[in-house]
């Protein structure tokens, strides 16, 4: 459902999409990120992905003619960001996390690229940050010195973010995220597009990916099933990928288990800090019975640390709410022997 049309009487150079859903209350500056670009022909897509806040009267009351709004019943961010490319105009595609933003050279980091040659067959990538949880980290670049060879096994394993990324908008045509990824979406589709086509990294900083605790990728699993459930969606995503022989042809032999023993990492870090011990313990009799942390030892290492301390935590808590004495399995009355040895002792031993 088209709520805002644009009035422009040529096509623009940018299409920038922004899939949401109940975010009005982070909206706003991603929004306003892309209104304060210094390059000024583009179009924002926003794609309502079901909300049921105040995001819809939040994107007319801007009143801007560059901005276009569509409503679906709640499908998902790829769903939504899919939506988003069949209604573009631009030749370029950019995608904005409805809780990110750009910096306010982020388009005309593109443009000025675009205006030096031609790149209309490249994904084109700029760098990131990130800010938020009393922390700010500078996330590296792609490089061919980095030791990874073909740049889809550097993004494999390292955060990407499709929001880095400008694409033309004849590639997305044909290669689409997959709906029916809830996580990890994001490199499904990068892996895929690097696959055929070729990549340009600029040396540039311009998209803030913002930490907070709403952000999708902290997920409050309520047990370690569902988490499992999870990890075994996408072990089935990268089996998918493996499928694919233009993927497989850039990666490897061991990188489907070096990545996967980077997915049990993360999610065993997440048991830890939003479940309990015995959940990690669960995830860590995964990760030894299928060797997984042959490849990362050092960082198991790290985590065993924790499960340690959440574990000796755990105990210590445990112990605090029993009665004196029951801590040790020793309840305040007579024994068996106890009683026995009285018996004893009244009727004499002898």
């Amino acid at each position: 459902m088209l709520l805002v049309s644009p009035e422009g009487k040529k096509a623009p150079l940018f299409t920038v999409i922004v899939p949401t859903y109940n975010r009005g209350h982070l909206l706003p500056r991603a929004l306003r990120s892309v209104q304060q670009q210094y390059f000024e022909n583009w179009e924002l897509i926003v794609v309502d992905d079901g909300s049921t806040d105040q995001t819809r009267e939040l994107v007319l009351a801007l009143g801007d003619a560059r901005i276009r709004y569509f409503f679906q019943e709640n499908r998902g961010r790829s769903a939504a960001r899919n939506l988003g490319i069949r209604q573009s105009r631009g030749s370029f595609i950019c995608f904005l996390d409805d809780d990110d933003y750009y910096l306010r050279h982020h388009l005309s980091s593109f443009a000025d690229l675009l205006d030096s040659g031609n790149y209309s067959d490249y994904l084109l990538r700029t760098g990131m940050y990130s800010i938020g949880l009393g922390r700010l980290r500078i996330y590296p670049q792609y490089s061919k010195q980095a030791g990874y060879g073909h740049p889809l096994r550097y993004f494999l394993f390292h955060h990407c973010s499709v929001g880095t990324l400008c694409i033309p908008r004849t590639i997305l045509r044909g290669i689409a995220f997959s709906e029916a990824l809830e996580d990890w979406e994001d490199t499904h589709l990068i892996c895929r597009l690097l696959a055929r086509y070729p990549l340009m990294q600029l040396n540039a900083l311009t998209y803030a990916y913002r930490k907070h605790p709403e952000m999708g990728s902290l997920k409050h699993y309520p047990d370690v099933f569902a988490m499992m459930d999870q990890l075994n969606r996408v072990e089935a995503a990268m089996e998918e990928l493996l499928a694919d022989e233009k993927v497989a042809a850039c990666m490897r032999s061991d990188d489907r288990s070096r990545w996967l023993s980077k997915q049990y990492l993360l999610y065993l870090s997440q048991a830890l800090e939003f479940l309990d011990a015995r959940a990690a313990e669960t995830l860590l009799g995964e990760i030894f019975s299928k060797h997984l942390w042959y490849f990362f030892p050092w960082d198991y290492v790290k985590v065993l640390g924790k499960w340690g301390v959440k574990k000796g935590r755990e105990l210590f808590r445990l112990l605090e709410k029993m009665p004196p004495g029951e801590e040790f399995g020793v309840a305040e009355h007579q024994t068996d022997e106890e009683e026995c040895f009285d018996r004893q002792s009244k009727q004499g031993f002898g």
